[in-house]
């Protein structure tokens, strides 16, 4: 997996950081628009199962998405493994690597090959009445994630790249392949919960739920912006980790009302 410089990604230029968000956007709605039946594939490589299909399970989706494995290869940076890396402490999405390269400092992520990373489900009613209306679970959706970074690409500072895909992991008992994403490194010290409400207050966002805020005028909620998942660099917000999606129905509703309330 070659090295890309990221130095237009800390430019103090905003032109530069707008041409860099665009083309980390075009990266991911490519990914999108050119696999639209990737959900039904995974779910044919679950059900066919690891055990009967093993290795060939990997060659049939990318198949089915390029044509042939090779013509994958080059259009979405198919990855079959992370040359360069250092392994550390997985999370509860992602399995973890940090780039050995220190010109390049990136931490590379990639799914766990039984789910893609996490949505939001949104409760009118808080059963417990602890402020937690906006939980987040397992996402069975690969367009789901892909869209989740977009999202989030466009309301901070351009952070998340898409690498790919990977194989599954085997060995670890996994069936389906996993989505790779890499992020610049970021400062390592956890904002307070004060702080991250202020910064988000800046740019229109409003606490709905317990690490959970809403911007009505397009309609974007983040889920599990927690402290550990979000920075403040130079006074900019980068919820880098939060869950990013666009409610309907019922759920945008509950959004919106919420958000006029704490107004």
């Amino acid at each position: 997996m070659p090295e890309r410089p990221d130095y237009q990604e800390i430019s103090n230029n905003p032109f530069d950081v707008e041409q860099v968000r665009a083309a980390r956007n075009k990266g991911f709605r490519d990914c999108i628009d050119a696999i639209p039946e990737m959900g039904s594939i995974l779910s044919k490589c679950s059900e066919i199962g690891w055990k009967a299909f093993e290795e060939k399970c990997c060659e049939y989706l990318l198949a089915r998405l390029a044509g042939t494995p090779a013509d994958a290869e080059s259009k979405f940076k198919v990855t079959r493994e992370l040359h360069h890396q250092v392994d550390f402490e997985g999370g509860d999405e992602h399995h973890l690597a940090l780039s050995a390269n220190e010109e390049a400092r990136r931490v590379f992520k990639w799914t766990y090959g039984n789910n893609f990373g996490l949505l939001l489900k949104v409760y009118e009613i808080d059963p417990q009445g602890m402020n937690q209306n906006v939980i987040s679970s397992g996402n069975p959706d690969p367009c789901y994630y892909l869209r989740r970074w977009i999202i989030l690409k466009n309301i901070g500072p351009p952070v998340t790249r898409f690498e790919g895909l990977l194989p599954p992991d085997f060995l670890n008992g996994e069936r389906l392949p996993r989505l790779s994403i890499s992020q610049r490194m970021l400062p390592p010290e956890n904002p307070s919960y004060q702080e991250i409400i202020n910064a988000f207050h800046k740019i229109g966002f409003i606490e709905v739920a317990e690490n959970a805020y809403y911007r009505e005028n397009d309609n974007i909620l983040l889920g599990d912006a927690a402290p550990r998942n979000v920075r403040i660099v130079n006074g900019v917000i980068i919820p880098f980790d939060a869950v990013a999606e666009q409610p309907s129905g019922n759920a945008k509703e509950w959004c919106g009302n919420e958000a006029r309330k704490r107004l």
